[in-house]
């Protein structure tokens, strides 16, 4: 049973099941240029993590401080772009 798990774990998704991320990923790539400086490079980030990255890595990749990560996922969370799911002491970022 754990083999099996660890199978289906690792198993890449078919190509019908990255259809719709694709195309949600072009969608954002649209909408890139019309966010500002470091609202763009936060939700590139995202893009480039397959839509999942831990808040706290943010700052490091961006080179945006903390305190503006923080703002720009409000206004980026407010649009509808991205969710904060809280995992421990820190934020998951996820695409919409």
């Amino acid at each position: 049973a754990g083999l099996s798990a660890m199978y289906l774990l690792l198993q890449r998704p078919s190509k019908e099941l990255q259809l719709p991320y694709m195309e949600k990923i072009a969608d954002y790539e649209r909408i890139l240029p019309t966010l500002k400086e470091d609202e763009q490079k936060i939700l590139q980030a995202v893009l480039d993590s397959d839509g999942l990255i831990p808040q706290s890595e943010l700052s490091d990749i961006t080179g945006v401080s903390k305190s503006n990560v923080s703002r720009c996922l409000d206004l980026l969370e407010s649009r509808g772009y991205v969710e904060r799911r809280r995992r421990g002491m820190g934020n998951i970022i996820v695409l919409k």
